[in-house]
């Protein structure tokens, strides 16, 4: 017990528990001054500030490292227009919001934990995504002599968006069954999801051609992509079982549903 505490006794009254006036004032003072802050923050943030019109930080583009998940959103710069022409605008526009859709659907849904509803509902949207992708590549930079190297708006758009449709496919290596820390790893969800996820890995759209050219994807994601069907295959090969912990996941029994059965099972023994 601290007996350096200060006690309020009081009189036996209504009131005798509620703070004593002196602190309730001291109280009130400073929610005022924090009240004053926060308005002055406020107007600080709502303030014009000075920005350099030849600075454009949303077309900096950085490199994806495996096993860090991209959220695979654009630069806002596709909407504004600018040296882009109308055409390509729309498509990378109906990509971006296709890609935001899957990626959003990947993450607030429960039952992909599932191999075939993993495929149907995840990897299969993801192929379609990769698909389109590899479609606006061929059209506006396979055909034409547009190239990559420079600073071109159309370029800078280009590696934004190849880096989202990477993101993506990370996402899938690395949910439903495939639910962990590392992207692609195999080793303990069973021969059939393995051969779900080679579906994709070995499809068309990644298996055929140089991602580089095909796709835009840069060496450190090619070599993710190759180190994920490696795995893939391998675990097709070895063809083992899932643990026990990835099956009860596949079967959709949680840590909840498990104890649920336990006590049931345990209740009907007693009797």
């Amino acid at each position: 017990m601290n007996t350096n505490r200060r006690t309020f006794r009081g009189q036996s009254r209504r009131t005798d528990g509620n703070i004593p006036h002196s602190l309730s004032r001291r109280n009130r003072a400073a929610r005022s001054e924090a009240l004053q802050r926060s308005n002055a923050l406020a107007a600080d943030r709502q303030t014009p500030r000075e920005t350099d019109d030849d600075e454009d930080d949303s077309s900096r583009v950085e490199e994806v490292v495996p096993n860090e998940i991209e959220s695979p959103s654009v630069s806002n710069s596709v909407d504004e227009g600018g040296g882009l022409s109308d055409e390509f605008r729309d498509e990378i526009k109906h990509i971006k919001r296709r890609l935001r859709n899957v990626h959003e659907s990947i993450q607030t849904s429960k039952s992909i934990v599932n191999p075939t509803t993993w495929e149907q509902n995840c990897l299969n949207a993801v192929g379609n995504c990769i698909n389109e992708w590899k479609s606006i590549v061929a059209r506006y930079f396979r055909e034409s002599d547009e190239e990559l190297d420079d600073q071109s708006e159309q370029s800078l758009v280009a590696r934004e968006t190849s880096l989202a449709v990477f993101g993506l496919l990370q996402l899938a290596m690395q949910s439903g069954p495939l639910t962990g820390s590392n992207s692609g790893y195999f080793k303990r969800c069973g021969g059939e999801v393995a051969r779900v996820a080679s579906k994709l890995l070995e499809s068309d759209v990644l298996a055929n051609g140089d991602l580089s050219e095909t796709l835009l994807f840069t060496e450190k994601q090619l070599e993710a992509v190759a180190k994920w069907r490696r795995n893939a295959a391998k675990a097709v090969e070895n063809n083992k079982p899932p643990s026990k912990s990835m099956l009860k996941l596949q079967q959709g029994k949680g840590k909840a549903t498990a104890k649920k059965e336990k006590k049931a099972a345990n209740t009907k023994r007693s009797r």
